[in-house]
């Protein structure tokens, strides 16, 4: 289309030139590309904590109490070194605050959610939509929702054919 440049196919990962291109636009517009990159990004992330392969890196655990869940277990061991990844399955104890009603309610009145109770143990927890994601590998949609429980906001995300 006439004004419009067409993006090579060496340059699709060109993130340098990319940033280029965007310095060379008004404030504005610069403004709302990052904006939408954030937002793509954070559901990204959000995704990848759903499906269990986020990599945050290394980080504190913070808890009352921290003990092995399970014995460790060598996950790789590298041929040449000897050097061996160890997985170490942990079991936590966090100080909870608990969510009120009212704040659950107000959450689902303005995210579109609902409240669900389990159906063996009765507990209740309040899902709202999180995002659509789209599976790479067969290329589906799919609606994943964030999960609140009494115990504390936002524990983790599920997709719409998970069943509790």
């Amino acid at each position: 289309r006439e004004g419009l440049e067409e993006v090579k196919k060496e340059d699709e990962f060109n993130v340098p030139r990319f940033l280029n291109r965007v310095l060379a636009l008004d404030v504005e517009r610069q403004n709302a590309i990052f904006d939408a990159y954030a937002e793509l990004f954070d559901r990204t992330v959000a995704y990848a904590k759903a499906n269990g392969t986020f990599d945050e890196g290394v980080a504190d655990i913070k808890a009352l109490s921290v003990r092995l869940a399970k014995q460790p277990r060598t996950v790789h061991a590298d041929h040449l070194t000897g050097a061996r990844t160890i997985h170490y399955a942990l079991q936590i104890d966090r100080h909870s605050e608990r969510v009120s009603f009212e704040r659950a309610e107000r959450t689902r009145g303005s995210k579109s959610g609902a409240f669900f109770r389990h159906q063996k143990k009765g507990h209740y927890i309040l899902a709202v939509p999180a995002a659509h994601h789209t599976d790479p590998e067969t290329g589906r949609s799919f609606q994943t929702f964030a999960v609140h429980r009494p115990e504390g906001e936002r524990t983790n995300y599920v997709t719409e054919s998970d069943r509790a």
